[in-house]
């Protein structure tokens, strides 16, 4: 929501165009953008026009890149839906956390773009998840993707997870924002177990660790294949 900050002299929607720009330039090819301002720092109607008008504006600065929006359960179904028809004709490769995890609320959502043709993916669990609320939704095709955070289930119940992603046709992309080192982990899990549609991407710099060995080519994340999962210390303990 940089769009919004500072109070005082808000940088609107130009400051988040640099934000994509600057992340361009780095060989991303996707952007997850947040949206739901409706929900807590503008009032609803001014809050959906401006989700809608960031994620149009987006889309036409950078149209060879995918956008994922992020709803922090900020709407309910009915509202969600307000938004995509604002921005319709826009194709998302993603919508994520449009509103906590129901059987009734992805239900509804399902039946609008299936009837509507809209074609995108539906990712949830993030965090504090009922695990068997996510996997039920899974099951039943209501969501594609488990998006739990690679922390809260750590690498073993990834582990174990996976294949049964794999057995009900359902997709991974263990979620990443909060620390310098998922972003990495989680490209070793992918690379090793497979089934993940997108790794979250945390720009960051450490003055502990050397992480130069990973590389962004043509959009896609490249791990090395040095041991340590490819960190080097830079620092003596």
């Amino acid at each position: 929501f940089d769009d919004l900050e500072p109070a005082q002299r808000p940088g609107g929607i130009d400051q988040v165009l640099k934000n994509c720009k600057q992340d361009y330039d780095l060989g991303y090819r996707q952007f997850k953008v947040k949206i739901g301002r409706g929900n807590r720092w503008m009032s609803f109607q001014e809050g959906m026009q401006r989700d809608i008008e960031v994620t149009k504006q987006i889309a036409k600065a950078f149209p060879d890149c995918d956008i994922l929006v992020d709803g922090n359960n900020g709407f309910s179904a009915g509202e969600f839906t307000q938004y995509l028809k604002g921005i319709s004709g826009l194709n998302l490769f993603w919508i994520e956390e449009p509103f906590h995890e129901t059987v009734t609320e992805y239900t509804y959502l399902r039946e609008w773009l299936n009837k509507e043709g809209v074609k995108t993916l539906l990712a949830d669990g993030e965090a504090d998840a009922n695990q068997d609320v996510v996997m039920d939704l899974l099951r039943k095709k209501l969501i594609d993707v488990h998006l739990t955070d690679i922390e809260e289930l750590g690498f073993t119940n990834w582990r174990k997870l996976m294949p049964k992603l794999k057995d009900i046709g359902a997709l991974a992309s263990p979620h990443a924002w909060g620390s310098l080192l998922k972003t990495y982990y989680i490209a070793h899990l992918a690379a090793g177990l497979g089934n993940t549609v997108t790794i979250e991407g945390v720009t960051s710099s450490s003055d502990d660790v050397d992480l130069s060995g990973y590389k962004i080519v043509n959009g896609k994340l490249v791990p090395p294949a040095s041991p340590g999962f490819g960190m080097t210390l830079l620092k003596k303990i």
